[in-house]
């Protein structure tokens, strides 16, 4: 008898940002999904050798345009750390846009849309880190596509996939409201 061999794994397909919101059913605000389509146009330029940069290229800088896309925000509790836009979440003004969801330990997974927020620690750098969620894999295996910059050094906007590993030190999501 002969056997076939199967084919390669099939990688569950991304949701792309326009088809899902951050309740997984609702679209996200037009301004948002217009956003999340820059970053990944932005991305395309990055891997075609002309890169795009918001502000100095730090990860700050491309999520702050980001949140002044959704509204007029402007930070009342500034402290240059990428973390403390979850941990200063109660004073900074974000609550006007956002909602706080904690990672939990993994149990709250991220949407399209969010923007997640890593702590110092593991793989991040003493002043945390912080991306905009643009698709979503669930699946065997769960990941997050995240727009970023200075990730591993690139201090351009790049689309990278994330997971729940301990080691991004993961506080949580800053959940669009609708």
């Amino acid at each position: 008898a002969a056997y076939a061999l199967p084919g390669p794994p099939v990688e569950p397909k991304p949701v792309p940002a326009s088809e899902i919101g951050p309740d997984g059913g609702e679209v996200l605000p037009q301004r948002a999904t217009e956003e999340l389509d820059r970053f990944r146009n932005d991305a395309a330029e990055g891997a075609a050798g002309h890169p795009v940069v918001y502000g100095d290229g730090q990860c700050y800088p491309l999520v702050q345009h980001y949140i002044q896309a959704l509204g007029s925000w402007r930070n009342t509790d500034p402290s240059g750390n990428a973390f403390d836009l979850y941990e200063h979440f109660p004073t900074n003004g974000l609550g006007r846009y956002f909602d706080q969801v904690p990672f939990d330990g993994g149990l709250n997974r991220p949407q399209v849309g969010d923007i997640v927020v890593y702590g110092p620690g593991g793989y991040v750098s003493e002043h945390g880190h912080a991306a905009v969620v643009t698709a979503v894999r669930d699946g065997g295996l769960f990941g997050y596509e995240v727009a970023e910059q200075n990730s591993s050094g690139r201090l351009f906007v790049t689309l990278n996939w994330r997971d729940v590993s301990p080691m991004w030190n993961t506080l949580g999501y800053l959940r669009p409201k609708p």
